[in-house]
């Protein structure tokens, strides 16, 4: 499978680059929904846009407030699979001055990839979202407006999955990890020996 070029410039959020990177996420997205259905699973795909406001303690503290931040965002679901969803997230915008491929079209590649895959294979227990945020490098509004903005999926997923490049190189690490989650830093260790 291939996938398009997100964009081909620097695609900052509320730009036409990052408007056109959006329509082709969602036309991928509903090619995979084809793939889900064939298996018996659903896809469906929603885009988000919201506004809002947050502080954060990042470079010594500040307000950050947004307009109709956008995301798009799927719901992989199965007959009797569980509401409670494992959370995939990339985004799709880049750092000003860079086309963001490795920060982080490659990540929502992967992403993409494995939510194909997943439509494709046997039945899960629990639903996958996949969040394909716009607005990541402007200090994460586009996530911060899906969790909080009221989204009726928002309330659902229970760990998240964050697809994210810091720096160009090296080995996958794991970045962050809440305290109740050893059985995932178990199983991502288990993975990235095989």
């Amino acid at each position: 499978m291939s996938y398009p070029i997100l964009c081909l410039s620097v695609c900052l959020p509320g730009s036409a680059a990052a408007e056109s990177a959006r329509r082709l996420l969602r036309k991928e997205l509903e090619s995979i929904a084809s793939t889900a259905a064939a298996s018996g699973a659903s896809l469906e795909v929603e885009t988000v846009r919201a506004s809002g406001a947050f502080y954060t303690d990042f470079l010594d503290g500040f307000t950050n407030v947004y307009h109709n931040a956008s995301s798009l965002v799927a719901r992989l679901s199965w007959p009797g699979s569980r509401p409670e969803a494992i959370l995939l997230n990339a985004h799709y915008d880049s750092f000003p001055g860079s086309p963001g491929g490795s920060d982080n079209a490659v990540k929502v590649g992967a992403a993409l990839g494995a939510v194909r895959a997943l439509a494709a294979g046997p039945a899960l227990p629990v639903s996958v979202l996949l969040l394909l945020n716009g607005g990541e490098e402007s200090n994460w509004v586009a996530a911060h407006a899906f969790a909080t903005g009221g989204h009726a999926w928002a309330a659902d997923y229970r760990v998240v999955l964050n697809l994210e490049a810091i720096g160009a190189g090296g080995d996958a690490i794991i970045f962050q990890l809440g305290p109740d989650a050893p059985w995932l830093a178990d199983a991502l260790s288990r993975a990235a020996h095989t």
